[in-house]
């Protein structure tokens, strides 16, 4: 006779005098240690703080229902990778912060945050915010953000895409940074959701591809329902 068991991955075929030797290996497999944590929360205690501000006031505003992005890159070229935050805010000209249906974050608030990776020299992994110093605290409803040394100066530059105007930060490699924005020719203040650096022409230096997702607009603000009625966010085909 014939017999299949399977436990686990282990599958087991053959006639019963098998069955000794195959249950062992079963025994095994199961008794065999569970892994460890692989990732362990330290924002906290290495200064990586940030709390996001949705910015919704009861408008329902498409933009409040997309998440922002985050851009992790070595901006002071000292070897280790720092970390910006995009940050939301109010979309209604006509209201204000205390008119959000969410409170503010107490810190790191207004505008998007820099917190530069302290990990070399010093040896010990932790972030302090140098938003101010580095000069990138753009207060737009901020959505993506790309990386890419489009000067070829050796250091990283950034280009922020909001629902909005976007903007491009060019490194000035001193760990300052300046809006350049007008000068380079990419202004874009509608809805870009993301974009990328890339040579797609094999010139040697680097273009900009921005994406847009819709002809959203506050001031055209289409009111919508939920399938029982009540009022809602829209849909991107609204």
């Amino acid at each position: 006779m014939i017999r299949l068991k399977r436990t686990g991955t282990i599958l087991c075929l053959g006639v019963s005098v098998w069955l000794a030797s195959c249950q062992s290996e079963i025994d095994d497999a199961t008794n065999v240690p569970q892994p460890t944590e692989l990732f362990v929360e330290r924002g906290v205690e290495t200064g990586l703080r940030f709390d996001h501000f949705l910015g919704a006031t009861s408008d329902f505003y498409l933009p409040e229902t997309m998440g922002p992005g985050v851009a992790v890159f070595d901006y002071d070229n000292d070897g280790d990778l720092d970390v910006y935050f995009l940050q939301g805010s109010v979309l209604n000209p006509k209201k204000t912060v205390n008119d959000s249906v969410f409170p503010a974050p107490k810190e790191h608030f207004p505008g998007n945050r820099l917190f530069r990776n302290t990990l070399v020299p010093a040896g010990t992994l932790a972030f302090e915010d140098v938003t101010e110093t580095a000069g990138v605290g753009d207060n737009g409803y901020g959505l993506g953000a790309a990386v890419g040394d489009y000067d070829n100066d050796g250091d990283a530059d950034l280009y922020v895409t909001n629902y909005g105007p976007n903007v491009l930060y060019r490194n000035n490699g001193d760990g300052t940074f300046q809006d350049v924005t007008r000068a380079a020719g990419v202004i874009d203040d509608t809805f870009s959701s993301s974009s990328a650096f890339l040579d797609y022409d094999g010139d040697g230096d680097l273009d900009l591809y921005i994406a847009h997702y819709n002809t959203f607009s506050v001031e055209g603000n289409k009111p919508c329902q939920s399938p029982s009625g009540e009022r809602d966010y829209c849909g991107p085909k609204a």
